[in-house]
Order: structure tokens, then C-alpha cells, then sequence
């Protein structure tokens, strides 16, 4: 219960404001960090209900498989933003949070 109270307040707060290297962060220090754990996840969950709905961000689309949830949206960013890196050909570190997670569901889940 904490936790979720934890990131409803987090989803209050501006995501835009981090970048993908600040959400790399938070989500690496999830095993010690209840911080860390609610921001990540009310990040990336809150994105991925936006998405699903049919929604874009910045112009963005995915088109999800019917079994993807939470867990796997979190296995999925946590995997692109460990093998971003500045110089590289998708460095998410640079967008904000909003931006870096939406082109990560993009890329994964193109909509034909």
C-alpha cells in the first residue's frame, strides 16, 4: 500500500523534468531504494497506461501485445536504457523521461 501511495505522489510530480539517465538510475537502485522503486515504476507504468490507451507522447505510438504489463514494460525500458550510453546509435539519456520511455515502446512495439 505504501508503495503505491508512493507513486501516485510520484505521478503528481512533473516527469519531464529527468532524463533517461536519472530514470536509469532510479530503476538500477530498486532492490535498495523504495524511492527508486516508485519512481520507476509510476514512470514507466504511467506511460505504458497512456500508450495503451491509443494515446502518442511526443508524437509517439506503440502497439502493445495483449499479455504486456507492468513488468514486462519495466524488464523492457530497464534493457534499452542499460545499453544506452552517450555515442551510441539510441542514446536515451539525453531525452526526458516522457520522450526516452515512449521512444523505447515505440521502437520495441511499432504499430504497422
Amino acid at each position: 500500500m505504501i508503495r503505491i501511495a508512493l507513486a501516485l505522489m510520484l505521478l503528481a510530480a512533473p516527469v519531464s523534468a529527468k532524463n533517461g539517465e536519472f530514470l536509469n538510475a532510479m530503476c538500477q537502485s530498486v532492490e535498495t531504494n523504495e524511492f527508486g522503486l516508485g519512481y520507476c515504476i509510476g514512470a514507466i507504468d504511467s506511460i505504458r497506461q497512456v500508450m495503451e490507451a491509443g494515446n502518442s507522447i511526443n508524437g509517439m505510438e506503440a502497439c502493445f501485445p495483449t499479455d504486456f504489463n507492468m513488468e514486462s514494460a519495466m524488464d523492457t525500458v530497464k534493457r534499452y536504457l542499460e545499453n544506452s550510453e552517450p555515442g551510441s546509435k539510441l542514446n536515451l539519456q539525453k531525452y526526458n523521461v516522457a520522450s526516452a520511455v515512449a521512444l523505447i515502446f515505440m521502437v520495441e512495439f511499432r504499430c504497422d
